[in-house]
């Protein structure tokens, strides 16, 4: 982080700390794009990516070191791209790394928060943002995926059971874990040759 940025995100922090309440995501996203006077979009990514270390598990957003973007990126290097998916994207910190790397024809980015999308298409405007379940999403993707990757949600669980039907025609039902269910439902879109890469927990 460029040592400048840190008193921006020292006077946020001031900023935010004489709120009556801690701030959701969507209102901390709001309160950025709000700032005066406003934040460059060249140094959004490393303002929210700091304050989402700081703040996030109090605020719901979910912190991706650098040093894990661009482990991600080195993978992913070299590849031809085609058609690449986050189902957990948050504001498309890992998708910018990753455009950076490949050469990718589609860069689709999925998450559930209209606030991260509305961060997220300035971080990445060439991407596809869709906003909504990404379960039910993934319908709506009629290619197969070149490359599918991301940092996969901690401990959430899905409420309800999902049916995939593989290429072997055994049904496969999942329940319970979200961040398995997605890893599952996202991998059997691969295409033949493609790459799922997914952050997950220790214990998975």
């Amino acid at each position: 982080m460029k040592p400048e940025l840190h008193d921006v995100v020292r006077i946020i922090q001031m900023r935010l700390a004489r709120l009556a309440s801690t701030p959701s995501g969507t209102e901390l996203v709001r309160f950025l794009t709000e700032m005066d006077p406003p934040i460059s979009t060249s140094d959004l990514p490393e303002i929210l990516n700091e304050l989402t270390r700081r703040l996030g598990p109090r605020v719901g957003l979910g912190y991706v070191p650098p040093v894990l973007l661009g482990v991600l990126a080195k993978i992913v290097g070299g590849s031809s791209g085609g058609v690449i998916c986050d189902p957990w994207a948050g504001f498309g910190f890992v998708l910018a790394a990753i455009r950076q790397v490949t050469q990718a024809r589609t860069m689709i980015a999925i998450t559930r928060n209209e606030g991260e999308a509305t961060i997220g298409r300035l971080i990445l405007p060439e991407g596809e943002w869709k906003v909504g379940d990404p379960l039910h999403l993934l319908n709506d993707i009629s290619e197969e995926l070149n490359i599918a990757v991301s940092v996969l949600p901690f401990g959430a669980r899905y409420p309800t059971h999902v049916s995939l039907n593989p290429a072997n025609g055994s049904t496969v039902d999942l329940h319970g874990d979200l961040g398995g269910i997605i890893l599952a439902a996202y991998s059997d879109r691969l295409a033949s040759d493609g790459l799922g890469l997914f952050v997950v927990p220790p214990a998975f």
